[in-house]
């Protein structure tokens, strides 16, 4: 545990989950929806509060042992949680653990493993721990240094590992799914180098990632065996023209950043810049975004420009339980072919 003790309990289902306590699940599933970790403390749990349990990084519960519907429920999908929680009282908009009070919305942290329950102090080594909506508030590249230079460290645990999110997986599958495999690719927007993982994963051999973040970067530099999943590590404002040659990349991928508060649709032409001819390309964009801030239009002007050969919008979800109906859960993952 990073933060201060709370409480320890039945250990029923291993794991570390961090996300902001409810004791609603209707909250729970709301705040889940908008892409924020949830650690949801209950009484005891039935059928319908599985929904809310399956958006959880972490279930907590006043009653139940090693066969409970919650120690069944959690097992099966990996879920970790404590059950029978020590002087766990649970309020309308607080839980009690013992004397001391923790509101609705605090973060909590949850080890399925140990039993051990405590109040996260979001300090991973001087991070700090940050949401979604913080991320989409962002209007400058300096807003984007300061917060992604402060959430590096915990980036991953807080987010997603948090929320089950699985869009750089499904951005990286639509682009390996037409890549032939020869020449260098480019991750934008590669934070901590999770789409670079499962490029690497998938067979891709040349990973080149940038970011303006330098402490994102830090941590991407070490992902795979010894740190080789990424060539090259690139800090640059991809909002402006970069330094990369014209034509270096045979593919270019990202997942995330082409959106609200982050890369808006004209960077899209500097990506396109970077590309040699035929090159391909798979952009994750999130559907509401697509639509509502003018991506969409980019890549129809761009077909009629010249630009880019066609492009197709291949719907997907951004986490493990977003349903086409899931507000901020799916995302079009763009492929297209650079004129």
């Amino acid at each position: 545990m990073q933060g201060r003790p709370l409480a320890s309990g039945l250990a029923v289902s291993p794991g570390k989950g961090v996300g902001h306590l409810h004791v609603d699940v209707d909250d729970a599933l709301d705040e889940a929806d908008e892409g924020r970790p949830v650690v949801l403390a209950i009484h005891t749990t039935s059928p319908r509060d599985v929904a809310a349990m399956m958006r959880s990084g972490g279930v907590l519960t006043v009653a139940g042992g090693h066969d409970s519907h919650a120690a069944v429920v959690t097992r099966a999908s990996a879920i970790p949680a404590v059950l029978s929680v020590e002087g766990m009282i649970i309020a309308d908009d607080h839980v009690m653990f013992g004397t001391t009070r923790v509101d609705v919305g605090e973060l909590v942290e949850v080890d399925g493993t140990t039993g051990s329950v405590g109040l996260a102090d979001g300090s991973g080594e001087g991070g700090q721990s940050l949401s979604l909506d913080e991320a989409y508030a962002l209007e400058t590249p300096d807003d984007s240094r300061r917060l992604y230079g402060a959430w590096a460290s915990t980036y991953e645990s807080d987010f997603v590992d948090a929320t089950g999110y699985i869009y750089p997986r499904k951005v990286a599958e639509q682009f390996v799914s037409g890549f032939d495999g020869s020449g260098p690719v480019l991750d934008v927007g590669c934070g901590t180098g999770v789409v670079g993982e499962e490029l690497n994963d998938l067979g891709v051999e040349v990973i080149d990632g940038i970011d303006i973040s330098p402490e994102m970067l830090s941590q991407a530099r070490e992902k795979g065996s010894g740190g080789g999943v990424y060539r090259h590590l690139i800090e640059a404002d991809f909002t402006e023209e970069t330094a990369i040659p014209a034509g270096t990349y045979a593919g270019v991928v990202s997942a995330g950043t082409f959106t609200h508060g982050h890369l808006p649709p004209h960077s899209l032409g500097e990506l396109i810049r970077v590309c040699a001819p035929g090159a391909r390309g798979a952009i994750g964009i999130n559907t509401v975004h697509f639509e509502s801030h003018g991506f969409r239009d980019w890549f129809e002007a761009a077909v009629r420009d010249g630009r880019i050969l066609r492009y197709e919008a291949i719907a997907a979800p951004i986490y493990a339980s977003s349903s086409a109906d899931t507000a901020n859960g799916m995302a079009q993952v763009v492929v297209f072919e650079v004129a």
